[in-house]
């Protein structure tokens, strides 16, 4: 038997060991003769996982093995989706010492790849990393990682206080009841009208927005509503979603039509005077949804995918994008380069709108007016007093249509009982079981619409590989781990009731 074939069919021995099916997958590839091998650099330091994208960049190993050793908790994982260039690596000397190696990760990613890549990712997050690749076909799955890690991190900041800023927001506002508009019943209202959405980027001081006045709904969310406010601009749509917003002022006298979903700062609300628009919930937290239930409806990533989304529901067309620079120095700044190449700053929020925004694209007729900021590919630049729209008339009342209907302040009371009600059975089986066998807990309504959605974000974090590694009786160890996160999301939701 040749040298390769025997290394290849022992390796395949060890990928069954852990992975029957790729093993399987495997067996019956013809390809895979030769690895043509490519090197790859990366500077380590700071690091502690370095994502590799093809095989054919495993001599990457060799390089980093004094960094490996330096720290058992770091790790290199290797990501392939062309079978025959991972049978190829099987042949390779090399191959055995990966396989071997328990810093080494080899993931296959298979006919679902952007599911498969979520889950790898997802057990990594918020590890200082870096992501290298193979030059002949890395850029793709480049975007792609990029993507879904800033999705699962910025997923996961809904979860980050385990929705308690959220859940918040949701209990006072639905407590406070009131008047609201049912958003969902306007699709379509102003179909083939233009929509101009107005973002809160630097660049909104010097739009003139005031040109279009008469020529579409004027849309402004967030922190742009004060700025056209102020310049005697009016608004035909306000709006806000997030759950956190202190020091947010509406403008004096503000009495337009006002978007918002159940998470927003209920300061924000008490300051609304006009009708409330009430648009569904953003596919967030199951216990709001048990709560008060809603037609979904897709927020994007901040106010301002928001109300581009009302202006596409509504039927806009075409969506006139101003102020939306996508970029802004913070804390937490990624460094970028604008469309003139110009070095700017953004944020993982912005950055997926802008993303957000290039899907849209595709369904939807839209132009980018922004005299500055990220490109956003798909939609044509165009300066505002370049567009060219007539003077349209009769727009303004066409939202009165859609229903107006009273929260009722008694049935959420009664619904925050039985939750609070809930919260202290769960806390009561936590406390006799804590090896948790579920016996009464599964049927209860806090753990079906928070404690076990809770779980399937934070497992990840809380039993990663270094963790488990660790553990002398997982089966055990893990059960224990998970009744513990369970007896403290459910002793904070329960105080959190009780403020109510």
């Amino acid at each position: 038997m040749a040298p390769t074939v025997e290394r290849y069919l022992e390796n395949l021995k060890r990928i069954e060991s852990f992975n029957p099916l790729l093993a399987l997958q495997l067996s019956s590839c013809k390809g895979g003769e030769a690895l043509e091998g490519e090197r790859l650099k990366v500077d380590p330091d700071g690091l502690e996982l370095i994502y590799c994208y093809g095989m054919e960049g495993h001599g990457i190993y060799k390089e980093l093995t004094g960094w490996l050793k330096g720290n058992k908790g770091r790790r290199l994982l290797f990501l392939e989706d062309n079978l025959e260039a991972f049978a190829a690596f099987l042949r390779e000397p090399m191959a055995e010492k990966l396989l071997e190696d328990r810093q080494v990760e080899i993931s296959f990613l298979g006919r679902d790849l952007l599911e498969e890549l979520k889950q790898v990712v997802w057990r990594h997050l918020f590890v200082p990393s870096e992501f290298v690749a193979v030059s002949s076909r890395g850029d793709d799955m480049g975007l792609l990682f990029e993507e879904v890690k800033r999705g699962a991190e910025l997923t996961l900041s809904l979860y980050r206080d385990f929705g308690l800023g959220h859940m918040k927001y949701v209990f006072r506002n639905l407590l406070a009841g009131g008047k609201v508009r049912k958003g969902e019943e306007m699709h379509g209202l102003y179909a083939g009208v233009p929509g101009i959405i107005c973002g809160g980027g630097a660049s909104l001081e010097e739009t003139r927005v005031e040109d279009m006045v008469g020529k579409g709904l004027i849309f402004a969310g967030g922190s742009a509503m004060a700025p056209l406010a102020e310049r005697g601009i009016p608004i035909d749509f306000g709006g806000a979603i997030d759950p956190d917003l202190p020091e947010f002022k509406l403008p004096e006298g503000a009495d337009f039509p006002f978007v918002y979903q159940n998470c927003v700062d209920a300061r924000v609300l008490d300051q609304v005077k006009g009708p409330r628009i009430l648009l569904g919930e953003s596919h967030g937290l199951p216990l709001e949804r048990w709560m008060f239930e809603q037609t979904p409806f897709e927020a994007g990533w901040n106010v301002g995918t928001f109300m581009t989304h009302f202006a596409h529901y509504l039927g806009c067309s075409p969506i006139i994008l101003v102020g939306m620079d996508c970029s802004e120095q913070s804390e937490d700044a990624i460094e970028c380069r604008d469309r003139e190449g110009n070095q700017v700053w953004t944020r993982s929020d912005l950055l997926m709108g802008k993303r957000w925004f290039e899907h849209l694209s595709v369904a939807a007729e839209m132009v980018n007016c922004t005299p500055r900021g990220l490109e956003i590919e798909g939609v044509p630049h165009i300066p505002l007093e370049e567009v060219r729209i007539p003077t349209l008339k009769g727009l303004k009342k066409r939202w009165e249509g859609a229903e107006e209907y009273k929260i009722s302040t008694l049935m959420m009371q009664r619904k925050l009982r039985e939750i609070r009600g809930s919260c202290e059975r769960c806390n009561n089986l936590l406390g006799e079981n804590l090896y948790l066998t579920q016996a009464g807990l599964e049927g209860e309504i806090f753990y079906q619409n928070m404690l076990a959605p809770l779980w399937n974000v934070w497992k990840h974090m809380i039993q990663n590989d270094v963790v488990l590694s660790a553990m002398e009786n997982p089966a055990v160890e893990k059960k224990i781990q998970e009744t513990l996160f369970f007896k403290e999301i459910t002793e904070m939701y329960f105080a959190l009731c009780q403020e109510f």
